[in-house]
């Protein structure tokens, strides 16, 4: 409202400088011509407050019922590192019957439990103190196969004991 305000205030100002400049010339129109022409003025400021009134992009916003696609969440803080988004990407491929992601998943875990396990000190050539690291469900999930599908509790359970580490 207040760009408005301050729109019509110029309009005026620079009305009444014209109308002065003018009439210091002695130059001011037939009354009939003043007339019409302070007519057209008004109807065109009636459009443009009318317009700028009406103006419905600025006073509501636009709500789309049905996206057209699949939205992807925002990455948060951090996600934006091509590791982590990997990571993303073979998690929710594992979730699904897909061979590749569930060997790669197999893979990063197994790469991912190693570096703790080096990272105790534990000798990775001693299978007693690596079982013994890793505890038993984590050991038989690595030493074994990539499973035909694993549930999300059990990956959230190996993951959470590789954070343990």
């Amino acid at each position: 409202m207040k760009r408005v305000l301050s729109l019509g205030a110029g309009a005026l100002l620079c009305g009444v400088v014209l109308f002065f400049a003018l009439w210091s010339a002695d130059q001011l129109p037939h009354p009939w011509q003043l007339g019409l022409t302070v007519c057209i003025l008004l109807v065109l400021t009636g459009f443009a407050v009318i317009g700028t009134v009406l103006n419905y992009d600025e006073l509501t916003s636009q709500v789309q019922w049905f996206s057209p696609d699949p939205v992807e969440p925002e990455p948060v803080f951090g996600a934006t590192d091509p590791r982590l988004r990997r990571i993303r990407r073979v998690l929710q491929g594992a979730g699904q019957d897909d061979f590749y992601s569930r060997s790669e998943l197999h893979q990063l875990l197994g790469r991912l439990a190693a570096e703790r396990v080096a990272a105790r000190g534990v000798d990775r050539e001693d299978p007693e103190a690596v079982r013994e690291a890793l505890g038993p469900e984590l050991f038989h999930y690595l030493a074994a196969e990539p499973p035909r599908r694993a549930s999300a509790r059990t990956l959230a359970d190996l993951i959470t004991r590789i954070e343990e580490l």
